[in-house]
């Protein structure tokens, strides 16, 4: 549940600039498309990799896998989250408003 919290907190934001054209705007300036993605995806990574450190360092700490190798348990979770940012870039294709957007993790999670 706290993954889908974080991903309707980057949801928010997403839409935003959606619904205020900054991607058009950057164009407009002369910046290209792939600087806005590649922020976006900077932001995604950072993120994701602290997050899978952090719940690496749980599971091993709290004894859940105490076999399982750290790294490949990382692994699991920065894919696992990388599936995520995926999915949170698709969605303001779909969604048009901020507000909807934070619940749309959370059904397509119940769903």
């Amino acid at each position: 549940i706290g993954v889908m919290f974080m991903l309707g907190f980057y949801l928010t934001p997403l839409i935003a600039d959606q619904r205020k054209e900054v991607v058009r705007q950057f164009m407009l300036m002369g910046v290209p498309q792939s600087v806005y993605w590649a922020h976006w995806m900077i932001v995604f990574i950072i993120s994701m990799f602290v997050t899978a450190i952090l719940y690496t360092v749980v599971f091993i700490q709290m004894c859940f896998v105490a076999l399982a190798n750290p790294f490949l348990l990382f692994l699991s979770f920065f894919f696992l989250l990388f599936q995520f940012a995926a999915f949170t870039v698709i969605v303001p294709n779909y969604v048009k408003r901020e507000e909807v957007a934070g619940i749309v993790p959370f059904l397509a999670w119940i769903f």
